[in-house]
């Protein structure tokens, strides 16, 4: 269980139209300008920002690798620890992030492209006949 920095960044530029740039030392990933994750210089961790609604139930979810993430005094969203992480829960997170950020639009889109590319959409679920 471990996920190294490569994979957080490809993670997060898979997201439809999201674009990467240095950010101070870090490199941050935003979608139409809007920032929602930056990856440390190192690669170790990814800083996740996420509305409050989604904040509580992401640390309850994914005890193993995140961390509660200030910014001054109030809490933004989370610190992955990618050596503590999963593939699947880095991409989670980072969907829920930038879905937050992304057009209205957008996320529809997208969600209308996965659903094409469920196996159920493409006929792998069998019928039950009663």
């Amino acid at each position: 269980m471990s996920v190294s920095g490569a994979k957080a960044r490809q993670a997060a530029l898979s997201l439809p139209e999201t674009t990467h740039a240095p950010h101070f030392t870090m490199t941050a990933f935003a979608v139409r300008g809007k920032l929602f994750a930056t990856l440390s210089a190192e690669g170790d961790f990814l800083n996740v920002f996420l509305a409050d609604t989604d904040l509580e139930t992401t640390l309850m979810m994914y005890p193993e690798c995140v961390e509660k993430l200030f910014w001054g005094a109030k809490a933004r969203g989370v610190r992955i620890i990618l050596a503590r992480a999963k593939q699947v829960d880095v991409s989670e997170i980072l969907q829920l992030a930038w879905s937050r950020k992304a057009p209205k639009g957008l996320v529809s889109s997208d969600r209308a492209q996965q659903v094409e590319q469920s196996p159920s959409a493409k006929g792998g679920r069998k019928e039950v006949k009663r």
